[in-house]
């Protein structure tokens, strides 16, 4: 893997200087990396270190991952300019049940002004309202001009759900099959059991996350697994987004994860862009969401320059939790998209800090963990 990589930078006439440099080149290779359904279990592209090379890896400057300084892979670069990621954002935000979403009967529309440089105005019909009450909410939309499905998650809908999580935050091992090459109407058809078919691959992977978290996923996962389905069938073909802020971010990340291992949703077709999350899973778990998901992921964290970033992305505070490996940071002031680093980040959430720092904390979360900062930097990094 080091000779492939030495071979790559020399061939680009890129001039790795130092160690630390070649480390930080392959995390940007694990970064690209994306999950492709083969009969080998971790068959990936040949941009990840380690893996064979191909012609694409070895090509011009311009098509090698070696040498991009732009933290976002191309996809996530267009799908920001050409106003997906907004609309997306806003979806999930100012349409959630706790703003605007909650006026909007069933067959009714929204409207979402993209800003430039794509300025454009979105329509999008709410096709399913899901959870509502003690359960996460999530709204199905269609924005049938683009063939896009949007499926939104909301907010953390009271203080007693915050308790709750605080108090049910041990951590539990859940075991998900991942199936391969499965036909839609197959496993619309058998969805509520998962038995496998005859032919088809299920492999197991593990994941280690908050039981709270565990907990309300289970409430609202078979209905929007079975909403989803009956769209992705009506709408044969349709992109399928998968969004959230805060506590929706990190419903959305696992709604998306199952997605793709239930094999609902082809890889080429599933997008997952997630704001201002906190920790979740551990190591392990994250490296999964890497290894299904792949460049088909990003998660956004705000951060100010010299002063850190938002401290929930630093929620829970021990060390074990980690975030997946395609997160970006962003500045409120300018816009600007970094990699995330634990260096630049700084995100410390643990117990005694807030209790010790109350006021801080709070100033922090407010200026940094709220759905106008993260709009205002979105319009600025377009």
């Amino acid at each position: 893997a080091l000779a492939w990589t030495c071979a790559a930078v020399r061939d680009t006439s890129f001039q790795v200087r130092s160690a630390s440099s070649q480390a930080e080149l392959g995390g940007d290779l694990l970064d690209q990396r994306r999950a492709i359904p083969d009969a080998s279990l971790l068959t990936l592209e040949g941009n990840v270190l380690g893996a064979r090379p191909t012609a694409q890896s070895q090509g011009s400057e311009e098509e090698s991952p070696l040498i991009a300084e732009d933290p976002l892979q191309p996809e996530w670069r267009e799908m920001l300019g050409n106003g997906d990621l907004f609309s997306a954002l806003v979806m999930s935000t100012l349409y959630s049940d706790l703003e605007g979403g909650a006026a909007i009967a069933v067959g009714q529309e929204a409207e979402v002004h993209v800003p430039e440089p794509a300025e454009e105005t979105r329509r999008y019909r709410l096709l399913h309202r899901i959870g509502g009450g003690r359960r996460t909410s999530v709204y199905i939309w269609i924005d049938q001009a683009n063939k896009t499905l949007v499926v939104a998650f909301g907010y953390l809908r009271n203080l007693k759900m915050l308790f709750a999580m605080i108090m049910k935050r041990r951590p539990v091992t859940i075991e998900l099959s991942w199936r391969q090459h499965a036909p839609l109407r197959q496993q619309a058809a058998n969805m509520a059991g998962y038995r496998d078919h005859r032919g088809q691959r299920t492999h197991l992977r593990q994941l280690v996350m908050m039981q709270f978290v565990w907990e309300q996923h289970l409430k609202v996962w078979g209905d929007v697994l079975a909403r989803l389905s009956e769209e992705l069938l009506r709408y044969e073909g349709a992109k399928v987004i998968v969004s959230g802020l805060s506590w929706g971010a990190v419903m959305a990340q696992i709604a998306g994860l199952r997605l793709r291992l239930s094999g609902i949703v082809p890889a080429n077709r599933l997008w997952v862009p997630t704001w201002a999350p906190f920790r979740w899973t551990n190591a392990a778990g994250a490296a999964v969401v890497d290894e299904v998901l792949g460049s088909r992921f990003l998660q956004v964290i705000l951060w100010v320059k010299d002063a850190g970033c938002d401290p929930v992305a630093g929620f829970p505070g021990r060390r074990a939790w980690k975030h997946p490996a395609n997160t970006v940071l962003m500045d409120t002031a300018r816009g600007e998209l970094q990699r995330f680093t634990i260096e630049v980040c700084r995100a410390k959430m643990g117990i005694m800090r807030v209790l010790s720092r109350p006021l801080k904390v709070w100033r922090e979360i407010s200026h940094l963990h709220q759905v106008r900062p993260v709009m205002a930097a979105m319009k600025l990094a377009m």
